[in-house]
Parts: C-alpha cells; sequence; structure tokens
C-alpha cells in the first residue's frame, strides 16, 4: 500500500464514497457496534428512500441499491 493520500472529486465519486462508506458502518451495526450520532440505518433509509426498521434489512436495500447503481462488481452480501 502507499502512504501517499487518496483524493476522490467529483461530486458522483463524493457521493459514491459515501454509499460505500455507509454501507461499511452498517454491516458493523448489524455485528453490534454502537455509534454516535445518526445511526448508519437511518443514513441508509435516507439513501434508498426507504423505512427498514432493522439493520439488516437497511443493508439489504442499500446494498441493492449500490449494486443497481454501479453494477454486480459491488455487491457485498451480509
Amino acid at each position: 500500500m502507499s502512504d501517499e493520500p487518496i483524493m476522490i472529486t467529483g461530486a458522483d465519486r463524493i457521493e459514491t464514497a459515501r454509499w460505500l462508506a455507509v454501507r461499511s458502518a452498517l454491516r458493523l451495526e448489524t455485528k453490534g457496534m454502537h455509534r454516535h450520532g445518526r445511526s448508519a440505518r437511518v443514513l441508509a433509509n435516507e439513501i434508498t428512500g426507504q423505512n427498514c426498521r432493522t439493520a439488516v434489512k437497511a443493508y439489504e436495500a442499500l446494498n441493492a441499491h449500490i449494486v443497481s447503481a454501479l453494477g454486480e462488481s459491488f455487491d457485498r452480501p451480509l
């Protein structure tokens, strides 16, 4: 790995990075970790436009949203 920082430019790439970061946080929430502020489940619901009540359902919905937007190579099932 390189020690150089990664720079993400462009609104669409920043939004894509946000989706992937929320999905990673949501995966940790499904395993029992907590975070301060709004939960990853709430953020995932905002991204997908759904109202999932559990972190697992929110993860599945967000993963489907990412796959539909970015392709099968971004599929990360639980």
